[in-house]
């Protein structure tokens, strides 16, 4: 039998490092597509195949004759489903439509998916190199003493294997994009943190996932590294969960032992919980209260998706106060009454319109506004 590893290692070697990606302006005119190499995200069509935007799209209408506005609605349309159970909760899938439409939807999910493949591949090759479960005995040990650790009661041996594999992978993630590795014949080079735009302020593709595995510079900040972090534990099974305080994200998993701790990607540390709460100036209030220095689960990570939909409409329109920013929020909130994300994001909104309000009156009198009749 011929072995076609040799093979298939030089496809997603060439894959990966030909990642750097050619799109379309963000006009609605389509540019043509650059004549270099082409990598997973590098071939630009005029419109998406129909099988690829049947979901994203109404029937009928095709990706060029959609207004931009419109991507956005679709996008949120697809997100509220995840949110109402009548579609899976599919956290990879909403990273993607949640920032394709500031691209004006030029990528296509299936090269996204083959990118993030190249990635899980290289992860793999890294856990298996590192895997010493074969010489491992996971059942309770006693000593001479007939005494035992009262950790290793805690779980059973099957479990114990079980939390080693799923440490292994999310060391492995950690380790691959934070570090540089090799993978004969590739090294991979780390992802850093946006320093110069920790909040995508100048730039909110430093916010997005697309951007940093598109990008040569391979940077984006505290969402962007997170997320994809989160994306390869669901691909492994490795079961990372997403943490926020105020103005950060981060990931918790759990060690050997099954406890939790915290993976900081910006700085490839583990910081405390109360590092974390000291750095993010989070109250103690907050965190009794459960929307600071608190995990999401699957389908509440899909409203943090939906936050950063509202937040990429809000960068490519220019705009703080629009409907769509604010329906975006209050479904989160619908949902996950605690998502501190989606609390700041309605928080802004309202109180744009009534700085808007306030200049149009001439006057911030609290008394005055408040007799105003609403706003149209």
């Amino acid at each position: 039998m011929k072995n076609y590893t040799p093979v298939i290692f030089l496809f997603l070697l060439a894959l990966l490092s030909a990642c750097h990606t050619v799109k379309r302006g963000l006009s609605e005119d389509p540019v043509e597509p650059d004549t270099g190499p082409k990598g997973v995200f590098s071939e630009v069509l005029p419109a998406a195949p129909e099988d690829t935007v049947k979901e994203a799209y109404p029937q009928g209408m095709s990706a060029g004759t959609i207004s931009e506005k419109v991507m956005y609605e679709q996008a949120f349309e697809e997100l509220k489903r995840m949110l109402q159970g009548i579609k899976a909760p599919d956290f990879e899938r909403a990273v993607f439509i949640s920032e394709n439409p500031y691209y004006a939807t030029n990528y296509l999910y299936e090269d996204f998916q083959v990118n993030i493949d190249v990635h899980e591949y290289m992860i793999r090759q890294l856990m298996q190199a590192n895997n010493k479960s074969d010489s491992m005995d996971f059942d309770v040990a006693v000593n001479q003493y007939g005494r035992f650790n009262i950790d290793a009661i805690r779980f059973l041996p099957a479990e114990r294997k079980e939390l080693y594999r799923q440490a292994l992978a999310n060391w492995a993630i950690f380790t691959y994009i934070t570090d540089t590795i090799a993978v004969y014949p590739y090294d991979h080079f780390p992802y850093t943190y946006a320093t110069h735009d920790p909040f995508g302020i100048k730039d909110w593709q430093n916010s997005q996932v697309l951007h940093l595995l598109s990008s040569e510079d391979q940077k984006g900040n505290c969402f962007a590294l997170t997320a994809f972090f989160k994306i390869l534990s669901n691909r492994l099974k490795s079961d990372a969960r997403i943490c926020t305080a105020p103005q950060h994200i981060y990931i918790q998993h759990r060690d050997p032992k099954g406890d939790y701790y915290n993976v900081e990607l910006a700085t490839a540390g583990h910081p405390g919980d109360g590092t974390i709460q000291t750095l993010t100036y989070t109250t103690t209030e907050a965190i009794k209260n459960g929307i600071a220095l608190r995990s999401y689960d699957e389908r509440q990570s899909i409203g943090l998706c939906l936050v950063n939909l509202a937040k990429s409409y809000e960068h490519r329109f220019g705009v703080k106060n629009a409907d769509f920013i604010l329906q975006c929020a209050e479904l989160v909130l619908q949902y996950d009454t605690k998502n501190l994300s989606a609390l700041l994001l309605k928080q802004q909104v309202l109180d744009e319109r009534l700085r808007k309000e306030a200049l149009q009156l001439k006057s911030a009198d609290p008394v005055v506004l408040r007799v105003q009749p609403e706003a149209g």
